[in-house]
Formats: C-alpha cells, structure tokens, sequence
C-alpha cells in the first residue's frame, strides 16, 4: 500500500510537470516571435511611421518618450526609454539634431539600425532675432552643423514628405518582407500631405508679410509660405524672458508695423498678449505639432487647424 502512494505521488508529480511544461510551450508559440519593432524618438516621427507601417502584419510601432512630452531639448534617456530600445528591431528619429541623446543610444546600442528622418534635408537655421531666407534646395553655409539648425522639419509639408520617404524606403531594406507594404502606405499618406500643401500654396506671400513668432517651429511654415520672421523667440516656458527683451521685440513690431504674433499651444501666451497691448499686432496660437492623439490624422487635422488660423492672420 505504501508503495502504490508514493507511485501514485510520483505519477502526479510528473503529470503536473508534464502539463506546466506544455502549457509553457504554447505561451512561447503564441508570442509573436518574428514581430518587427520599430521605435521612434518622439511623436512627429511617430504619427509619420505609424502611417508608413499602418497595418502591416508583424509589425508594431513604439514611441519612446510619451505622446504629450513635445519637443525633446535636453531630453535625458529614461530606464522605460531603454526597455522600449531593449526590444528594438529599429530606431527612428527625427535628427536635425533633435536628439541631443543619439550619441548614447548608440554606444549602448552599437547594433541597433538608426534611420534619420531628416538625412539630405535641408536645414533652417536656428531661433535668431531675424529670419535668414533661403529655398529649399539651397544649403546655407552658416547652418553645415545640424546642433546650429532648427531640427522642426515636420513643419514644412515639403520637407515633412521627404521625411516620409526616406523612413519608408529605409524601413523597405531593413523588412523586406513588408517593402510593398510600407511603399504603399507611404504613397497613400504622401497624397494626404498633398491635400494639405495645396491649401498652403494657396497662403503663399509674396510680399513677403513681416511677423514675429514665438517658437522656432513655425519658422519652417514661415519659410513655406513666404513670410518674413524679424523677430523669433523660442519659448519652451515664460521663466527666461526679461523687460528688456520684451522691450525689444515691442520695438521690432513698431519699426517694421507687424501686425501678427504667431504663439504657440503649448506655451502659456502672456508674453504675446502683453506685447499685443502695446502695439497694433494680433496673437494668432499656432501648433507646433510636437504633442497629441495617438491618431494616424494627427498630422492633417494639426496642419488643418493651423491653415485655419493663417487664414485668419493674413485675411485670405
């Protein structure tokens, strides 16, 4: 008797062994073991390949930081940062500088592809106190070195498109099982960009409106369209600007009879009312686009408003 329970105990031993060890396995065969992960730094290059990889099977889209962080200045990596890059199949970023960090994800990351949304892009140059003009195509000598640029790429629909392009084809050599996959929704959402850039071409200034702005954002819109910058301040917050500046710019919107302040969203917009109330110059609140929805449409509902608003501004 003794010995038929401990055969008995052994035989149940080995049946629970038995069970767990099966139910192990079709937990590791239900896991996606072939799934491409592409990370990206921050929400613009996010909602851009987000689209480029829109149902694409096997594919997962990450973004690092959060949606609602904005722009990434000073931006210091986080443990949850190196989790997400820990699974990493591929990182995009935006470049142009933006990320001051990439120099320390690739040394803890030699392996991991990097695509740079903005590589043979041309740059603007940074937040000054006047707007150095130049075409699309035209490489400003005084901006070579991407830490001097303006990193806001995504702003000009032009720019924002060959970002689109170059992520997409990037992504078609680094999967090329899902190259048709990505080529197609990069067309698709190339043609809704269109959308929005004929209805900014439509903006377009030739007499070349002076306006002052408030983050160096919109300098790309600015430079679209055609407007003049004399005066752009980039105010993450409102802490670091003195009477005297605000005294400046007053005076730069009188010499040059400025009559929009373009402000932005996420900026508290004091400072431009105040300056409004000494001048004749109207806040208009653009969005930088830095921060939303999880929406595939971020970027075209955000252009949208932002058309809306220029509309607005220069009476068209």
């Amino acid at each position: 008797m003794k010995k038929f329970l401990i055969l008995l105990c052994i035989f149940a031993v080995v049946t629970l062994a038995s069970a767990g060890i099966t139910k192990g396995l079709k937990s590791k065969e239900a896991a996606p073991l072939d799934e491409f992960t592409i990370v990206t730094s921050f929400y613009p290059v996010y909602i851009a390949t987000k689209n480029i990889a829109n149902g694409v099977d096997g594919v997962k889209v990450v973004n690092m930081t959060e949606n609602h962080s904005g722009c990434l200045h000073d931006y210091q990596l986080t443990t949850s940062d190196m989790r997400k890059l820990e699974d990493a199949d591929v990182f995009v970023m935006n470049g142009g500088g933006m990320e001051g960090f990439i120099e320390e994800v690739a040394a803890k990351y030699p392996d991991l592809p990097v695509i740079d949304a903005s590589e043979g892009i041309v740059l603007i140059g940074p937040a000054a106190g006047h707007h150095h003009e130049h075409g699309h195509d035209e490489e400003p000598e005084e901006y070579e070195h991407h830490h001097e640029a303006n990193a806001h790429v995504w702003m000009d629909p032009v720019r924002y498109k060959k970002q689109i392009k170059t992520i997409s084809k990037k992504l078609e050599n680094l999967d090329k099982l899902n190259a048709k996959a990505y080529e197609k929704n990069q067309k698709a959402y190339e043609k809704k960009i269109d959308l929005i850039e004929e209805q900014l071409n439509a903006l377009k200034d030739e007499n070349h409106t002076e306006i002052i702005t408030f983050h160096e954002a919109f300098s790309y819109l600015a430079d679209y369209l055609g407007n003049d910058i004399v005066y752009c301040m980039d105010l993450d917050n409102e802490s670091g600007l003195s009477a005297g500046e605000i005294a400046e710019v007053i005076n730069e919107v009188k010499k040059h009879n400025v009559r929009a302040l373009f402000t932005e969203t996420a900026n508290r917009d004091s400072i431009a009312n105040n300056i409004s109330a000494e001048t004749n110059a109207k806040v208009y609140v653009l969005n930088s686009l830095t921060s939303d929805k999880d929406s595939l449409d971020a970027y075209i509902n955000g252009m949208q408003k932002n058309i809306n608003v220029l509309k607005g501004a220069f009476g068209k």
